[in-house]
């Protein structure tokens, strides 16, 4: 048995380097892609202004932003609960 185990031993070290290394370029990628929102976020004053609520970072703020649009549309800020539906 140990024999048969020698055999796919080379072959199982250059799968596991293999997926190792894809896990490197995956990491790296992903280390730019996450770059670019941050630059995008840090030229938006009003996404700035939504970062400063506690608990809110960027993708949150962002996707506030794109789910209002236009927020001069809202004559009261009690009005945007009831755009989203969480006004009771």
């Amino acid at each position: 048995m140990r024999s048969k185990l020698r055999k796919f031993l080379p072959l199982v070290q250059l799968s596991i380097k293999t997926l190792l290394g894809t896990c490197e370029t995956i990491e790296r990628q992903l280390a730019k892609l996450e770059e670019k929102p941050q630059k995008i976020g840090n030229a938006d004053a009003n996404i700035l202004l939504l970062q400063t609520i506690p608990r809110t970072d960027l993708i949150t703020a962002r996707t506030f932003k794109m789910s209002i649009g236009d927020p001069t549309k809202f004559s009261q800020s009690k009005n945007v609960r009831a755009y989203f539906g969480i006004t009771p």
